[in-house]
């Protein structure tokens, strides 16, 4: 089954899920972006319960298309998310052995947020030592079936 799939910052295992057990993967470039979405929002469990990690944007225009969204670095929200991510998660089975492959995620800029998200998936299906590729649409998909 061919998938398609909106961008997600750290993906759920819903996400995971269905994008290892689909025959090909497109992530959806042209839909509009969402504000208050998993797009640039995720949820780690801390020491405390559920903790929500947002990705700041820059300013954007109404109906902003997904490509085009940018990460804003105005406030240092990168090194708040690592401070969160490796306080939930130092003492964690493995946390030391994956962790230089995360750091980058909170140590370099990248300008798109839709490249940031890829990336991450990557990492992720690299660290698990699969191969899948990922592909983009061309243009907005309107058939919204199979949509995670």
């Amino acid at each position: 089954m061919k998938a398609l799939f909106s961008s997600a910052y750290w993906p759920n295992l819903h996400y995971f899920y269905y994008l290892l057990n689909s025959d090909g993967a497109l992530i959806e470039q042209f839909d509009h972006y969402d504000k208050q979405s998993f797009r640039n929002r995720c949820e780690i469990l801390s020491a405390n319960g559920k903790l929500s990690l947002s990705l700041p944007v820059k300013n954007l225009k109404a109906k902003e298309i997904m490509k085009e969204v940018r990460i804003s670095y105005a406030e240092n929200w990168q090194s708040k998310h690592w401070r969160a991510l490796s306080s939930a998660y130092k003492n964690s089975p493995y946390f030391e052995f994956f962790e230089d492959e995360i750091k980058p995620f909170y140590t370099q800029q990248t300008d798109l947020l839709l490249d940031y998200n890829n990336e991450q998936i990557k990492t992720v299906l690299n660290i698990l030592r699969i191969k899948k590729e990922l592909h983009h649409t061309s243009a907005f998909e309107k058939n919204k079936e199979g949509v995670f």
